[in-house]
């Protein structure tokens, strides 16, 4: 099933910002090479996309439109201090995605389905597990390298610290 492209124009049923090609070439210039068939590496797009809603309340704005299938484009949102367009995918969003599809690709995991407990600590020898209690701290994971482009989105008020998950 071929991907639904979001281009800033809010397509019906849109599931990636950016195409298999344009993440083979940006993997590419870093010496990168996606492995598979074209359908493997849409799943790793779509699944990179998905991880953008589970960021979505930390974003600058609210979505452009109404009944839009992704978390972009939004209004308003400013990166690294100038506006972008309501009607515009910036490129730390498509780089995002590229980062975190190689990551997925790779092997990784963004969105775990854990059971709802959060271990505040662990220990391997004589099995020892302590959860947070109700309303505990949890933790996205963040792929390293997909940092740099997530915070510009970031709403600034979020006490929500990406370094802090590295």
């Amino acid at each position: 099933m071929a991907l639904i492209i979001e281009d800033g124009s809010t397509p019906a049923g849109a599931d990636s910002f950016v195409t298999v090609a344009e993440w083979e070439a940006y993997a590419a210039a870093r010496g990168v090479a996606p492995s598979g068939t074209e359908e493997e590496k849409e799943i790793s797009l779509r699944k990179a996309a998905d991880y953008f809603f589970l960021w979505e309340q930390r974003f600058q704005g609210y979505r452009s439109e109404e009944n839009q299938s992704l978390p972009f484009p939004r209004r308003p949102l400013y990166v690294y201090g100038y506006y972008v367009e309501s009607t515009e995918i910036h490129e730390t969003v498509k780089k995002s995605q590229y980062e975190l599809a190689t990551f997925i690709h790779d092997g990784g995991d963004l969105t775990p389905n854990g059971t709802g407990k959060d271990a505040k600590k662990e220990k391997v020898g004589s099995l020892e597990v302590e959860y947070f209690q109700t309303g505990g701290a949890a933790v996205l994971p963040v792929p390293t390298k997909a940092l740099p482009f997530l915070e510009p989105l970031l709403d600034g008020t979020s006490d929500y610290n990406l370094h802090a998950t590295r």
